[in-house]
């Protein structure tokens, strides 16, 4: 079905486009909109003769949609730039005439989408770089924090899972549907180790943290603090830290990080 793409009481229609917004911006933008084609939603930009592809607003592709957004989408904005062309939108230069048409210069790279707790972040514990995935604690989602390394059976020696909490407090920990053996290190806000506990598969025992101003807790296989010699008093990367979490979409100040 064909959607129209409007400016003010003026409607190009496009075919195959829906959902499309336009809105007057200064600098030379005549207009910037959004266009919905299936499940992607593509940012464009008009300047000028130029129609540019500014973004991906939905990178979710359904099967068989091409995965390079060049490629799926230039044929889009083609169709897009040949209809405002012959509508006169597109190719205004500065003396208000309308060019022959608009050109389609080179897609640029979509923005990176947030890392996940899938990903991993190097982040030193002392001078021990570490491979962690992060545990957010996040007040409508506690899957993170639940699940843990749960079911895992894949950690390599420099990998473990740091979990992240918003308050400091004494924390407890299990080894549920847990099959690796574990070592879990307490730290501070201030990114202080104050103790490592042993935790074994499956062990449904808790282990608590011996003190009540804990903000992290970092597990990985067991015998790795003692092997790499970490103990009281080693320090947490919080810069490091703080990066990830910025990766990840969080604030690490609503987490007690606050680094320059």
């Amino acid at each position: 079905m064909a959607a129209g793409v409007g400016m003010g009481d003026f409607v190009v229609p496009v075919s195959g486009v829906s959902g499309a917004r336009v809105a007057r911006a200064p600098d030379g933008v005549l207009g910037v909109l959004w266009v919905c084609c299936g499940c992607v939603e593509l940012g464009v930009e008009i300047r000028d003769s130029h129609i540019s592809y500014i973004a991906v607003k939905n990178a979710n592709l359904v099967s068989g949609f091409p995965k390079s957004p060049k490629s799926a989408l230039a044929p889009l904005i083609a169709a897009l730039a040949a209809a405002l062309a012959l509508a006169g939108l597109a190719g205004c230069g500065q003396n208000g005439n309308a060019g022959a048409g608009a050109s389609l210069p080179a897609a640029a790279t979509p923005p990176a989408a947030a890392k996940t707790s899938l990903d991993y972040f190097t982040i030193n514990v002392a001078a021990q770089p570490v491979r962690m995935q992060l545990a957010v604690e996040q007040p409508d989602n506690t899957r993170e924090m639940e699940r843990g390394l749960m079911g895992r059976r894949d950690l390599a020696e420099d990998q473990g899972m740091i979990f992240i909490y918003r308050n400091a407090q004494r924390m407890t920990f299990w080894m549920r549907n847990t099959p690796t053996a574990l070592d879990i290190g307490f730290f501070t806000k201030d990114g202080a180790l104050t103790e490592v506990r042993q935790m074994f598969p499956f062990d449904e025992t808790t282990v608590p943290s011996a003190r009540a101003d804990i903000q992290f807790a970092l597990e990985m296989n067991q015998g790795w603090f003692a092997h790499h010699n970490l103990a009281a008093g080693a320090r947490l990367d919080l810069r490091a830290l703080a990066a990830a979490l910025k990766a990840r979409g969080f604030n690490p100040a609503d987490y007690g990080i606050t680094v320059p």
